[in-house]
C-alpha cells in the first residue's frame, strides 16, 4: 500500500519505523518488507488485531539491512550475518525472496535488493 503513494518505499519504511517504534516495526517476508503495527498498539489505531510476524522475519530484516548498506552481497556474506553454517542452507532461505535480484552462478553468485527496495 506505500507502494502506491511514496516513491521511495524502503526508506519511508525505515523513516517511519524510526519515527513511530514505539507503534510499528519492521518485518520481513519471502514476498517483501513491511510495517506491521505492534500487538501493544492495537487500541491506538483503533484495530481488533495486527498481523503476526513469520518466525524467521528477523532474518528478512536483516538481509534488508545488510542489503540497503551494501549494493552487492555473497552467500558467504549473508551466510555470516545469519548464522548459517553450510551454503545449502543460505542458499536455500535466499532462493525465493522476491525482493531481491542474484547475479551468477555457484559460488560466484551475488545478490541485491530489487531497484524498488534500493
Amino acid at each position: 500500500m506505500i507502494k502506491k503513494v511514496i516513491v521511495d518505499t524502503s526508506k519511508a519504511i525505515i523513516d517511519f519505523s524510526n519515527r513511530w517504534d514505539t507503534y510499528l516495526e519492521i518485518c520481513g517476508t519471502k514476498e517483501g518488507i513491511l510495517l506491521r503495527i505492534k500487538d501493544n498498539s492495537v487500541d491506538f489505531f483503533d484495530l481488533h488485531k495486527t498481523i503476526k510476524p513469520p518466525p524467521n522475519s528477523d532474518k528478512f530484516v536483516k538481509l534488508f539491512f545488510m542489503l540497503k548498506k551494501h549494493k552487492w552481497v555473497s552467500n558467504e556474506d549473508v551466510s555470516t550475518l545469519l548464522g548459517y553454517k553450510q551454503s545449502q542452507s543460505t542458499s536455500r532461505f535466499l532462493s525465493d525472496i522476491e525482493w531481491i535480484e542474484r547475479s551468477g552462478k555457484g559460488i560466484a553468485t551475488k545478490y541485491k535488493l530489487l531497484e524498488e527496495y534500493e
